[in-house]
């Protein structure tokens, strides 16, 4: 059984690398009641970014920009970030920018 679920999940990462599926994002963030969910427009990426656990600290990387985005946010808010497709911070909602390279 086990053989058979690596073979179809080997088999799914193939076709999805060849289909030219790349991240939008990448983090560290390994919390599951932190929702970082990304909508890619051609010239700019929407991120609304939601937090119902206890860990405050909220870091990501745009994958198109380079541009990595840090903030705190508490339990039971939402942000929004627009981020142009060189990095810049286009609109926020609920959001202090802290950025790095």
């Amino acid at each position: 059984m086990a053989r058979k679920v690596l073979r179809h999940w080997l088999g799914l990462c193939a076709r999805v690398e060849q289909a030219g599926v790349a991240p939008v994002y990448s983090t560290t963030v390994r919390n599951d009641g932190i929702l970082i969910a990304p909508a890619r427009f051609p010239h700019a990426t929407l991120y609304a970014v939601s937090s119902e656990a206890d860990e405050t600290a909220i870091a990501f990387r745009d994958e198109r920009s380079g541009k990595e985005f840090s903030n705190r946010l508490h339990p039971g808010r939402a942000a929004l970030l627009l981020v142009g497709e060189k990095g810049d911070l286009l609109a926020s909602y609920n959001w202090k920018e802290k950025t790095g390279n």
